[in-house]
């Protein structure tokens, strides 16, 4: 969690696929969450008091993630799709975009963060295990600002879209 040490203004992060090749904390919710159908408590997380911390400093601290489409979720944006509701909660502002009703997603091909100025692209293999980051500098930072700016266009709050997929899933 270094890289966030110096933000003063904003954290942003895209995220893009449909499967993480999680942590082994992450994966230990992940199949509690599937034995019991609720994300285990996560009040104690790490991730999370950063988050609370930032937000008590008036850092803005926010993500999208772009869903796959409609109601066609892999298990692990079902599984995050519930965790995502502590983010929430401890400050992070949670969007989703949907694919299916937003064509224009399929351009943004990279996960990545948009700290203060900087643009760190995040890279993985092809298990979707994190293998590394790089500063995006020039063409590749402007087309990823352009990125974070129709992601914004295309997304919903975490409540919201959660609300609208149960009332689909219900009718």
């Amino acid at each position: 969690m270094a890289l966030f040490n110096s933000v003063e203004v904003q954290a942003w992060r895209l995220l893009v696929h449909d499967e993480y090749n999680a942590t082994e904390a992450e994966g230990a919710r992940r199949r509690e969450w599937g034995r019991t159908g609720t994300v285990p408590d996560r009040s104690g997380d790490d991730w999370l008091a950063m988050v609370r911390r930032y937000a008590e400093a008036d850092v803005a601290f926010a993500r999208v993630h772009v869903f796959p489409g409609r109601d066609e979720l892999t298990p692990y944006c079902e599984y995050v799709l519930d965790s995502y509701e502590w983010n929430d909660a401890a400050g992070e502002r949670v969007a989703i975009a949907d694919r299916a009703l937003h064509p224009e997603l399929d351009r943004l091909d990279r996960d990545f963060w948009v700290l203060d100025d900087s643009v760190v692209v995040l890279v993985y293999g092809p298990d979707g295990e994190f293998s590394g980051a790089y500063l995006a500098e020039g063409h590749e930072r402007e087309d990823r600002l352009e990125h974070r700016r129709i992601a914004e266009e295309c997304s919903v709050r975490l409540a919201e879209y959660k609300d609208a997929r149960s009332r689909r899933l219900t009718a």
